[in-house]
């Protein structure tokens, strides 16, 4: 049995002999001349202090100005409210199929101030008697909302004349406690 080779150490060249220094000769092109390095200082940001009161509810602020109203009870409210719809058209016997319009793309154009956005209700929903219902569980009235409504209704009455996709309407139900009823009467043609 031969033995095994040994390993060259790093120390040694190819031809064998012991490298002793390695010297670069090149002159380096990326340092800087004097003078270009930064000569400002950097001021210290004042430390935030947070104030915690165990006391109050928990406030959400997307504003750094603490006159500004807490965004975060509408969003609830909102929430609540359309949680209240969904058991509203589960329970109801004119409800043949309904979905949130949440990621489905269903939007609806207008202009407000003379700048164009988009609309999204809030259901689509399709009763019994084969009506496609756009409803929008409303509490809360903004500068927009009348303008969004107008514009559902000018789209309800385009697709309800051209014919294609069916019958369509459009229903603002401000209480969604009230919602079974409304869509009874809509059905019954009230």
């Amino acid at each position: 049995i031969s033995p095994m080779p040994r390993k060259k150490s790093p120390a040694q060249s190819l031809s064998g002999d012991a490298i002793t220094s390695v010297t670069h000769t090149a002159k380096r092109k990326n340092i800087p001349l004097a003078g270009l390095e930064s000569n400002w200082k950097v001021e210290e940001s004042p430390k935030l202090r947070y104030e915690y009161n165990p006391h109050l509810p928990p406030a959400l602020r997307f504003s750094d100005d603490p006159a500004e109203a807490d965004k975060l009870p509408p969003l609830v409210a909102k929430a609540a409210a359309g949680k209240a719809a969904m058991f509203q058209l589960e329970a109801s016997p004119q409800v043949v199929c309904y979905a949130r319009n949440d990621r489905m793309e269903f939007n609806i154009p207008y202009e407000f101030h003379d700048i164009a956005h988009v609309y999204e209700p809030d259901f689509l929903v399709k009763l019994a008697d084969g009506v496609m219902l756009v409803l929008e569980i409303k509490g809360q009235f903004l500068e927009d909302t009348e303008m969004k409504h107008q514009a559902a209704q000018r789209w309800v009455s385009a697709v309800n004349h051209w014919g294609q996709l069916g019958r369509w309407d459009f229903m603002v139900c401000r209480d969604p406690q009230q919602l079974g009823g409304m869509l009874a009467g809509l059905v019954s043609g009230m």
